[in-house]
């Protein structure tokens, strides 16, 4: 019985879709440009489905373009949380 649930919590935390899924890892790989900045088509690239609005809100001094801590503050916010319940699937490379 044991071996039956942890079985079933082993499937269910892979079940649940999370809209960010297959998301690009670090600020560096999302900084395809490599300035030390995301752009809204770079954040959307490895998030597709964020809303210029929302990344107008994550950017704090509104320059058009995340810092790293603007980049980590999104990441960790209710914002983000949001945004992945109406995003469209991440694009996968193939």
């Amino acid at each position: 019985m044991k071996r039956f649930i942890a079985i079933a919590v082993f499937a269910a935390a892979f079940a649940v879709p999370h809209a960010f899924a297959g998301e690009k890892g670090s600020f560096a790989d999302i900084d395809t440009n490599s300035n030390g900045t995301l752009s809204l088509a770079e954040i959307r690239a490895a998030y597709r489905g964020v809303k210029p609005e929302t990344f107008s809100t994550a950017d704090v001094d509104a320059n058009g373009e995340l810092t790293q801590a603007e980049y980590d503050a999104w990441k960790t916010s209710k914002l983000m949380a949001e945004e992945s319940k109406t995003a469209a699937p991440p694009k996968t490379d193939q």
